[in-house]
């Protein structure tokens, strides 16, 4: 018998399988950007467009803390605060260039590599 995931697996497994899909253009200092050139969502952003009813994520996005953002996919307000520092470039006070998403995925894995999904 395989063992149930909670919620916040699941929308980890498919934040992580999209944030490898690289289907989204990645954007920094926003979760949103609609532009003339299409729509660009950050790390966090992509998380609330999968685990967020659409239209609550304007109002979640808006209201929500990054920490209670991060929550979504079972992350520590550190590890939130971590995903947002390699989206936007800014990692332990240094201006670094934004990790690609992939990137992110790999990193995100790698702390909850102990847990069977």
């Amino acid at each position: 018998m395989s063992k149930q995931l909670t919620k916040e697996q699941l929308v980890r497994s498919a934040w992580l399988t999209e944030l490898r899909r690289q289907g989204h253009r990645q954007c920094t200092g926003l979760y949103f950007l609609d532009s003339a050139a299409g729509r660009y969502v950050c790390a966090l952003g992509l998380l609330i467009e999968i685990a967020v009813p659409k239209n609550a994520q304007t109002l979640v996005a808006k209201h929500g803390t990054q920490g209670s953002i991060g929550e979504l996919a079972g992350l520590s307000p550190y590890q939130t605060d971590q995903v947002v520092q390699m989206n936007d470039g800014d990692r332990i006070g240094q201006t670094c260039d934004p990790m690609p998403f992939a990137a992110i995925a790999d990193e995100v894995e790698r702390w909850f590599a102990d847990e069977t999904l």
